[in-house]
């Protein structure tokens, strides 16, 4: 049920809000944290991230990630 929701959405958007936002790119960065951490997440959380997260397709979520999604809620606001 968790990838048919989200299937629909676009990648970037972490919170499945409907729209790319800074608040995306704050839980890319958390779960980046939280992984060099080596804190145990959410399932939900991890998958979400894992589906939506990787903006840059390198397969690998990290910082870069977070900052290309606020590239993309940049020029969302600017239309």
């Amino acid at each position: 049920m968790l990838y048919a929701m989200l299937s629909e959405k676009e990648t970037g958007d972490i919170n499945a809000d409907g729209s790319v936002g800074a608040r995306d790119s704050s839980d890319i960065l958390g779960y980046y944290s939280a992984k060099a951490t080596h804190e145990t997440l959410k399932y939900d959380t991890e998958n979400k991230v894992k589906y939506l997260g990787d903006v840059t397709g390198d397969q690998i979520i990290d910082a870069r990630d977070a900052s290309d999604i606020l590239g993309i809620y940049s020029e969302n606001a600017t239309r």
